[in-house]
């Protein structure tokens, strides 16, 4: 749907119909009727939840061959799964990554914030985090992420930068 609200993106967007996590597989999806935006790997602690058998596959194997610059991971505390898939991709490419952190998101997948940040930063990525800024002139804000200064009441955007690149100059406050 959003493709055919955007044609000019649309031959620059490949659709795969498929999970992603640490290991290949089917597995059970958990989804909200009420929040469509709402899907885990991890039962969801809602009335109006569902489930679904899904195909899984690591990133690794969906990219295997294609080069990808920018990777964006929201799946409710699943991200550490889809990074610790994407291994290869990530020592071969060095992607910029956008994860969403939230403690007990992560807890969920008995992960955590932490574990994440040194996932990461094992690969030579620096995190910042994006500060809310609505309405702010001059965009988002950026700071060095301080795992002590997470939002533990919200999702906190997180974007790691590839150890060869650096953000541009003024980028980075707070």
């Amino acid at each position: 749907r959003n493709l055919a609200l955007n044609p000019s993106l649309a031959g620059k967007v490949t659709l795969h119909a498929v999970g992603l996590g640490e290991q290949a597989g089917e597995m059970q999806l958990y989804n909200s009727a009420g929040q469509p935006d709402l899907a885990s790997l991890r039962p969801l602690a809602r009335d109006d939840a569902f489930c679904e058998t899904v195909e899984v596959a690591t990133l690794d194997k969906q990219l295997a061959g294609t080069p990808v610059s920018w990777l964006k991971i929201d799946v409710e505390g699943g991200e550490l799964g889809v990074l610790r898939g994407a291994s290869d991709h990530l020592a071969a490419t060095h992607p910029w990554v956008l994860v969403e952190m939230f403690e007990p998101f992560q807890r969920r997948f008995g992960a955590s914030c932490a574990q994440l940040d040194g996932f990461l930063g094992e690969r030579g990525y620096q995190g910042f985090q994006l500060l809310q800024s609505r309405g702010s002139p001059g965009g988002p804000q950026l700071a060095t992420l301080d795992l002590d200064k997470l939002d533990q009441v919200q999702v906190n955007n997180v974007l790691y930068v590839p150890p060869e690149q650096r953000l541009p100059a003024g980028m980075v406050g707070g």
